[in-house]
């Protein structure tokens, strides 16, 4: 009995060890990845314009309400990824604008393009289930570059 006993002392010990015990959750250091992306950041925007240097009056890159982002540098990420993929589509729309205030047409099939002045009209003058099209294309577009398996920039 008196090897039961300690068995059964022993077993109580250290179930109260088990549950006094406290879990470590060790965080990733993402200080030092926030501090070499903000630096980063702020030599490539004076190197991009020495007379602005760096200019962020909204604190965008500190703020992590704005993404998905769990640190700085998933935020500056994604930051740079919104600003190269609005830039792009700035300048396709500004080609696009120039070209057909130029007058030039697509060869073929006249009736689905609408010919009428400006960019606001010839969208207001598109058949609705054309600008569905155009809008699911888009937004599939964004779809597959989100989801990319190999991944994206924040990850």
């Amino acid at each position: 009995t008196a090897t039961a006993t300690a068995t059964v002392e022993q077993s109580a010990t250290m179930d109260e060890e088990v549950s006094n015990a406290t879990v470590d959750v060790v965080a990733p250091d993402t200080t030092k990845q926030d501090e070499a992306a903000f630096n980063e950041l702020q030599q490539i925007a004076i190197a991009a314009n020495p007379l602005v240097n760096y200019y962020d009056p909204l604190n965008l890159a500190n703020d992590l309400n704005i993404s998905a982002a769990r640190s700085k540098a998933d935020n500056i990420a994604f930051l740079r990824q919104a600003e190269i993929k609005h830039g792009r589509v700035a300048m396709a729309a500004f080609v696009g604008y120039i070209v057909q205030a130029q007058g030039y047409r697509w060869p073929f099939s006249p009736d689905l393009w609408p010919s009428v002045a400006g960019p606001k009209a010839q969208w207001d003058a598109l058949d609705t289930r054309l600008k569905y099209l155009i809008l699911f294309t888009v937004g599939l577009l964004e779809l597959v570059d989100e989801a990319d398996p190999k991944g994206n920039y924040m990850r």
